[in-house]
């Protein structure tokens, strides 16, 4: 037998879950914030690409809970994926098992060595630019 609550209602149930709201929720999905209070005030319903950013951004629910209200609100095979970090902690057990720190400090090496060489290259066509510009001057200066 089909629930015959809406989406929006479990939705909020869902949010409530989570300790989020709808700003919130429409924020995640790109949709104005005041969408689903509107929608939960004339007891609308949503379509379909609605419900596909929620189900992409809200991984965890049970679609068939969010479109039916039957079985549980949250995927029971559900793994949080986790976040990867941007560098590899010094704490971390890998960080000195793996040769992370001397492939940093050789890179940086060659990124410091690069920019002094392009620094020196620049002031070098700098000064031919204006050596070039000085034998101009000073040829138009000779008598002819």
């Amino acid at each position: 037998m089909e629930n015959i609550t809406k989406i929006i209602t479990r939705l909020s149930q869902y949010a409530e879950y989570k300790h989020i709201n709808f700003n919130q929720i429409s924020i995640k999905i790109g949709v104005s914030n005041s969408y689903f209070s509107k929608m939960e005030k004339n007891n609308g319903s949503f379509g379909e690409e609605i419900l596909r950013k929620i189900l992409l951004n809200y991984e965890e629910i049970n679609p068939e809970w969010l479109l039916t209200g039957n079985g549980k609100m949250l995927k029971e095979t559900y793994v949080k994926p986790v976040e990867p970090e941007n560098k590899v902690k010094e704490s971390s057990p890998i960080y000195n098992k793996v040769d992370y720190k001397e492939k940093y400090y050789t890179l940086l090496e060659d990124y410091h060595k690069l920019n002094e060489e392009n620094r020196e290259l620049r002031e070098q066509k700098e000064c031919g630019s204006t050596q070039s510009q000085k034998s101009k001057n000073n040829k138009s200066l000779l008598p002819v």
